[in-house]
């Protein structure tokens, strides 16, 4: 499956902001990194991956850097740890809760033999008023709850503790890879709800090969997730008000194929993802197994510009006969790459047709559902020193208490320079999510964020979330307020 086809598969998940991986920078009279003493990384900071094949910069880069430090460390751009993270966890994912997680800078890999190691530490302080995304009293009794006060909005502070390593291991004379990592974060709360607090895990595994015009690449992800109930199945009316964690255990196995000549490319892709609720409940009940075949003829119209056609066949099959099992055809046409010195675009358009189970207790009457699916994720170097992004995906995904649901997602963000090792960004997202049947909702949001580089190794980031639903099930409206500080040290 492309890098793509994973975007928004649970409704609430998706109300978040990514923001950004390519970092801007901007000269600033005083600052840490001294364009005269860093060279090298201070042209890191306004560019991308590709300058490290930029022998100059190499050449600059040995010369400042001390013999002691060049035999142990090696300074790369952010995209190439960001792009690690990604692929092995999903720990390393920036939302509107979360803005300041996204490395914007270069960062040191630990250098043993040939082997590239990023150990890092975060820990966040974060005060939340709706730890568990519900109404307040006020709407709980208006929708004739005959407990309003129990499950109603409540505030705490929260504690993560998140330790994290990655390695990446070349072979083959450097033209293959083995990627492995880990990270963890560790959940406490101060108040009244010290025995909600909760670990998760995040693991993952990969290899990269190329064989002259093929490339293969194969992995496998676990992920240990909490997420408040409210987040995952908004619009549940009184059901879906408990103040309590969901907690889900997802294991992905993946691989990508493709043979490519100067401008042609064929390429085969292959998910299997199994997701395990463990509670509580009657959640337990929605475990499943989620299949994905995706077939892609690509035209690279330039090097770094490719126009497809993809052809995707899903299947979701419910381990209980509780929700109706479902499976769809996509045919899609689409665009990824470079358009110009300025935008980076992955877009793509299709038709699905999708065919569903009618006689399980959350089925689906008409046993049939098609419809436009997009996908459109956009950024714009504005100049040296500002990124514009926008996103917006319609598709159809599963739902528990509808069996399919249809979302619209659209996202605005911006990241900006502020000074040389200050960083801002800012970003709104808007989400309305329509079940097959039920009650709909519409949910949004608006995230600022900055990051103070203290040292080359040392991040602080600050942040500001605010997100709301608006339903049409009483008493399942909220909003929610967040405040968020965070050091990071990489090793």
């Amino acid at each position: 499956m492309n890098q793509k086809a994973m975007l928004g598969h649970l409704s609430a998940m998706a109300a978040s902001l990514g923001i950004f991986t390519t970092a801007a920078a901007a000269a600033g009279p005083t600052s840490f990194v001294d364009p005269a003493t860093y060279p090298s990384y201070y042209k890191l900071l306004v560019a991308d991956a590709d300058l490290l094949q930029d022998d100059t910069i190499q050449e600059e880069e040995e010369e400042e850097q001390p013999e002691e430090e060049r035999a142990n460390a090696e300074r790369i751009p952010a995209e190439v740890y960001q792009r690690l993270a990604d692929a092995l966890t999903t720990a390393s994912e920036t939302g509107l809760t979360r803005p300041g997680e996204i490395q914007t800078l270069p960062r040191y890999a630990l250098k043993m033999g040939d082997v590239r190691l990023f150990p890092q530490y975060r820990q966040t302080v974060r005060f939340d008023d709706n730890i568990f995304l519900t109404d307040t009293v006020a709407g709980r009794r208006r929708a004739g709850f005959t407990n309003p006060e129990k499950d109603a909005r409540k505030w705490d502070i929260r504690f993560e503790e998140k330790p994290g390593i990655f390695a990446e291991v070349p072979f083959a004379g450097g033209e293959d890879t083995f990627n492995v990592g880990y990270e963890a974060n560790f959940v406490n709360f101060m108040r009244r709800h010290q025995g909600f607090g909760f670990i998760e895990q995040f693991a993952g595994a990969n290899v990269n090969l190329k064989f002259n015009n093929l490339r293969f690449k194969t992995g496998d992800r676990y992920e240990l997730r909490y997420d408040p109930i409210e987040t995952q199945f908004a619009g549940v009316s009184s059901g879906g008000q408990i103040t309590n964690q969901l907690k889900r255990g997802i294991n992905t196995y993946w691989y990508e194929a493709a043979l490519n000549s100067d401008k042609l490319e064929l390429e085969n892709d292959f998910k299997y993802e199994y997701i395990d609720f463990k509670g509580p409940g009657f959640i337990t009940r929605a475990d499943r197994d989620e299949l994905t075949y995706s077939f892609i003829g690509g035209y690279y119209a330039e090097s770094d510009l490719r126009f497809f056609l993809e052809y995707d066949y899903v299947t979701r099959r419910q381990r209980e006969h509780f929700i109706g099992d479902s499976f769809f055809n996509r045919y899609s046409i689409g665009v990824n790459g470079k358009l110009g010195d300025s935008i980076q675009t992955f877009s793509r358009i299709g038709w699905r047709h999708e065919l569903l189970e009618t006689n399980a207790p959350i089925g689906d009457p008409d046993g049939r559902d098609g419809g436009v699916d997009v996908s459109s994720d956009n950024s714009v170097q504005l100049d040296e020193y500002t990124q514009l992004k926008l996103e917006y995906v319609r598709e159809s995904e599963f739902s528990i208490q509808s069996n399919w649901q249809i979302v619209d997602h659209g996202e605005v963000g911006l990241q900006y320079t502020l000074y040389q090792n200050l960083l801002g960004k800012v970003g709104y997202f808007i989400e309305h999510v329509d079940p097959s049947r039920g009650d709909t909702f519409t949910s949004g949001g608006f995230g600022v964020g900055i990051k103070y580089v203290i040292e080359e190794r040392v991040d602080f980031d600050m942040d500001y979330a605010f997100r709301y639903r608006i339903a049409n099930a009483a008493g399942s409206d909220y909003y929610d307020h967040s405040i968020s500080a965070a050091l990071t040290f990489k090793f």
